[in-house]
């Protein structure tokens, strides 16, 4: 757990968004450099501590994404390595837009999208914000400030689509001038109310911070249970191996996809055999008298055949450990028992009960 008095931002944005002079804002002071051109002025994922009011403010920068360098994948790269090997963890993600110049274009889905796959996890989604920089709350009108929250809402479903889940909290906004012309008490308070939820936030661990492929846009898990793979018969038992499968549906940013191999786990072994029985069912009489002369005693009986399948089943786990095992018994829905004959003997030689024929 972070401690009450220390907190972590990450800062992520297109270059232009106004991250970097947020950040100096949040920091209350000129840390970082700022520009307004078409190339990143941060080239590296960078960490920033500062110390206001007894509080540790950690801050994370991070280049700019889709500038005029082209370096998108050298950017994710170095960004994941740092937050792998960070080991404070992540109180709050801050997503920069320029209140000034809002679409949700393939960029932004991209950054969204790609965000989610570093952190792998819907947990990321409780410790997001957006801040609207460039709020020039002097000149800005209502129907901007409802233009931008309806980008949030925007925003949220497309974080859904991406999750493929309707359970992902309402994403926090701000509205922030961080180089305000004039006296901005909106902005302060704004601030005031950022900073306070980074503080609020328990903290997202950074160090299963997974890499990114480039190429690939997201991976959907797909999963079939109980397939066959491996039968063979051996002293008159079927052996049956079965194991649940899992693998990878793989979407490329080009619009194409491919598959994973399937991976097996949750094996079960299902032997089978047929038996046949026959049952002898008996009734004995003592010796009784028929037109006045004794006979001895004899037995009535009836013998029936019994066939059916029975079975054992071994389960394991997917390092092929033996998890559990269920003794032989009959498979219910195979039984089937036949008349064969029935007769009388004399004497009670013969015998109730059951006999394996096979």
């Amino acid at each position: 757990m972070c401690p009450r008095k220390r907190t972590t931002i990450l800062a992520l944005g297109k270059t232009g968004s106004g991250k970097s002079t947020l950040l100096n804002n949040i920091m209350q002071g000129e840390y970082l450099q700022t520009g307004d051109g078409a190339q990143s002025t941060t080239s590296e994922t960078s960490l920033f501590k500062v110390i206001i009011d007894d509080c540790e403010i950690n801050v994370i920068d991070t280049p700019g994404f889709y500038d005029s360098k082209g370096n998108e994948e050298q950017n994710y790269e170095q960004m994941i390595t740092f937050l792998q090997n960070y080991d404070k963890g992540i109180n709050l993600v801050i997503i920069t837009f320029n209140a000034n110049d809002i679409k949700l274009s393939e960029d932004i889905k991209i950054l969204l999208q790609k965000l989610y796959q570093m952190f792998g996890t819907k947990k990321v989604f409780e410790h997001l914000c957006i801040v609207y920089t460039h709020y020039y709350c002097t000149y800005f009108i209502d129907s901007d400030k409802e233009r931008l929250i309806k980008y949030s809402k925007e925003v949220h479903k497309e974080f859904m689509n991406i999750a493929y889940s309707n359970d992902i909290p309402d994403i926090p906004y701000f509205f922030i001038d961080s180089k305000p012309r004039t006296d901005d008490p909106f902005s302060v308070e704004q601030r005031s109310l950022l900073i306070d939820l980074a503080f609020k936030n328990n903290c997202l661990p950074t160090t299963s911070v997974s890499g990114i492929d480039p190429n690939v846009k997201e991976k959907i898990t797909e999963n079939r249970k109980h397939q066959i793979i491996n039968q063979k018969i051996e002293n008159g038992i079927t052996s049956t191996t079965y194991a649940d499968q899992i693998r990878n549906k793989i979407i490329y940013w080009n619009g194409t996809f491919g598959y994973d191999d399937w991976v097996n786990q949750n094996y079960e072994i299902i032997y089978l055999r047929h038996k046949t029985q026959r049952r002898t069912e008996c009734d004995y009489h003592d010796a009784h008298s028929l037109l006045g002369f004794s006979s001895e005693p004899h037995t009535h009986y009836k013998t029936y055949i019994r066939n059916f399948d029975e079975q054992q089943i071994i389960k394991f786990d997917q390092n092929h450990n033996q998890t559990s095992i269920i003794d032989w018994t009959m498979v219910g829905s195979t039984f089937k028992e036949t008349f064969e004959s029935e007769g009388e003997e004399r004497g009670h030689g013969r015998q109730e009960g059951v006999v394996d024929v096979n």
